[in-house]
């Protein structure tokens, strides 16, 4: 071999579960790919006129009258491309952008490390440890889209860093958390950036072949972030914190059947904002 070339590492390419994968022959090195699309329709009647209803504005119209419409059709919801790796068996990382609606979008990107196979941390974009319905991906999710109570007091994706650990009948994670990029990347005078602290934690009681009985609940403390002020050392709008909380109990039968029940509660304690769910 001459002198200063590199030993090439033998490796194997082969699927598993539709998914493309190259691994080293020592392990050391692992990546896969995990792509997918899903493909929406919808018709609806009637499509306009309906009384009470009113669209808000469309930057993207010259002229926008405000009329409330369903729209029917057809439209590519998700076009992920995913790369997964694992690196020297205790590190791991993701990349995962969407292509929706002609659009590029970074939704998962991260590197983490294992110390175990029950706990591990993880630093980047990724989904703030939440609602169950959040946190699961999409591939998984039994319904086209997600429940509107999530949508409503469930964070998304955010620059963080989080700890998860799991064991037989039990899940728990916690971390700290920014802003997310896209928010990040087109304010182009957004001022001092927020920060969170979110925790998550789920029993399973009950899990085998007939039945499956979740319970989990979540707590998050926001804090408020300048939203493009003119001036940076100006305090934000509206300054005060914001905490939330879920509480929740899913049953999954053989049938697919779900049962979640909400109920919400806000109040309001020395300037903090409470917002309850159970």
């Amino acid at each position: 071999m001459a002198a200063g070339a590199q030993e090439k590492t033998p490796a194997e390419v082969y699927f598993d579960k539709g998914k493309l994968h190259l691994r080293s022959k020592d392990d050391n090195f692992h990546l896969w790919f995990d792509n997918r699309i899903n493909i929406e329709s919808a018709v609806y009647s009637p499509t306009e006129s309906v009384d009470g209803l009113t669209s808000k504005t469309n930057k993207d119209l010259e002229e926008d009258d405000g009329q409330f419409r369903f729209s029917n059709g057809t439209i590519i919801r998700r076009a992920r491309f995913g790369i997964k790796a694992t690196l020297y068996e205790k590190w791991f990382a993701e990349l995962d952008v969407d292509f929706a609606n002609n659009e590029v979008e970074i939704k998962e990107m991260f590197m983490g490390y294992r110390f175990s196979d029950h706990w591990n941390v993880k630093m980047g974009n990724f989904k703030v440890p939440m609602s169950m319905e959040r946190v699961t991906s999409s591939k998984y999710l039994m319904s086209a889209e997600r429940p509107m109570p999530v949508e409503a007091f469930a964070d998304g994706r955010r620059l963080g860093i989080a700890g998860t650990g799991w064991g037989k009948g039990w899940w728990a994670s916690a971390g700290a958390f920014g802003r997310s990029v896209d928010i990040l990347q087109k304010e182009r005078n957004r001022g001092n950036d927020g920060w969170a602290l979110a925790a998550r934690a789920a029993l399973s009681p009950v899990n085998n072949d007939d039945m499956t009985i979740h319970i989990g609940g979540y707590a998050n403390y926001q804090t408020p972030s300048h939203e493009g002020t003119e001036d940076f050392n100006q305090p934000p709008i509206n300054n005060t914190p914001m905490i939330t909380g879920l509480c929740c109990i899913n049953s999954i039968v053989p049938f697919l059947l779900k049962a979640f029940f909400t109920i919400f509660v806000a109040f309001e304690i020395n300037n903090t904002i409470f917002i309850c769910c159970f």
